[in-house]
């Protein structure tokens, strides 16, 4: 009978020395890559989450009619909306500095006008109104914008809870002044018949200082539309803008705007960079407006971040752009 070979005990043993190290350098390469795919996957959501973010909020600057920003008679306004989140602690609108600069190392900068949301009306489509078969009236509609931070409950990021920012739309408004415009009280009951008929309730009258007499009740048949000293501003829409914060990818990450950054918290964006930190104030949105009414400049700084088990990447996306305030 013919003698089979075997492997001896030495030989058995360095052969699992070698599979073990082979093993062993295997899952370090596929870790490594792993964490960099995860890393680079999370980087790029980060990017496309603020892009769509601040291109939304962008394109309704761009038919502003009036900016609300942080003073006694502008801040009444914002608390009439309805149906929202709570803000996040501390929230403020940016107070418009018509003569300063947005940059910090200049003297005209003040970071005390810097806010962290944004309030705003801007221009619908206007309401073409066929009053007969020859006659049209154009009446305009507008839409109150806020944007806002709010905490996440149950997520943290860097040991405070996560945030996301969400954006609040109003129902349409016309404009108070345009209907009265019209001298003929049977034009003016034909124009706000319509304007119900097309869901739009309520007009506003966007050069008023105060919101008791801001906003006045369209009546079907009543050519004089009442004020409504105690409205409270409709929604329409309301939605989380950074969505993607519930995991990003295999469950490891966990996202959102990112908070104040500082002492065990540090990224390569930090928070704030332009308002005055007080608490969590601002957070990762920050707002600063400058320049004349007839051509303010927007500046919007977000900062989102993912957070893993063994790393944290941010993203940062400051942008600016143009908005008129002729109300």
């Amino acid at each position: 009978m013919e003698k089979q070979e075997g492997m001896t005990l030495t030989e058995l043993m360095i052969s699992l020395s070698v599979f073990t190290i082979i093993v062993a350098v295997t899952m370090t390469s596929i870790s490594t890559f792993s964490k960099a795919f995860t890393s680079m996957d999370a980087t790029n959501q980060l990017k496309s989450c603020s892009q769509k973010a601040i291109n939304k909020i962008g394109l309704r600057l761009s038919e502003c009619k009036r900016i609300f920003q942080n003073t006694a008679a502008d801040t009444p306004f914002l608390l009439r909306i309805t149906d929202i989140e709570t803000p996040l602690s501390n929230s403020r609108l940016p107070r418009i500095i018509e003569t300063g600069s947005l940059s910090p190392g200049d003297s005209l900068f003040d970071a005390s006008g810097v806010g962290n949301s944004l309030f705003f009306a801007n221009t619908e489509f206007p309401e073409i109104l066929q009053l007969s078969s020859s006659y049209t009236a154009r009446i305009d509609c507008y839409v109150f914008n806020y944007y806002y931070l709010v905490p996440v409950s149950g997520i943290t990021i860097g040991n405070t809870p996560a945030l996301k920012l969400m954006e609040w739309h109003s129902k349409k408004y016309a404009d108070y002044k345009q209907i009265m415009a019209f001298t003929d009280t049977n034009t003016r009951t034909l124009i706000i018949n319509q304007l119900k008929n097309r869901q739009i309730d309520y007009a506003w009258d966007p050069a008023a200082t105060s919101v008791s007499s801001a906003f006045y009740l369209l009546e079907a048949g009543n050519p004089t539309p009442s004020v409504v000293s105690g409205h409270m501003i409709q929604k329409d829409t309301y939605e989380d803008m950074t969505k993607f914060a519930r995991g990003v990818i295999w469950g490891r990450y966990k996202a959102g705007v990112s908070p104040n950054t500082g002492g065990a918290f540090n990224t390569d964006h930090p928070v704030p960079k332009y308002a005055i930190a007080s608490q969590n104030f601002p957070s990762g949105f920050e707002v600063a407006i400058t320049g004349p009414r007839s051509a303010h400049r927007v500046f919007i700084r977000m900062v989102l971040v993912a957070q893993g088990p063994s790393m944290l990447v941010a993203f940062e996306n400051p942008v600016l752009t143009s908005a008129r305030n002729l109300w």
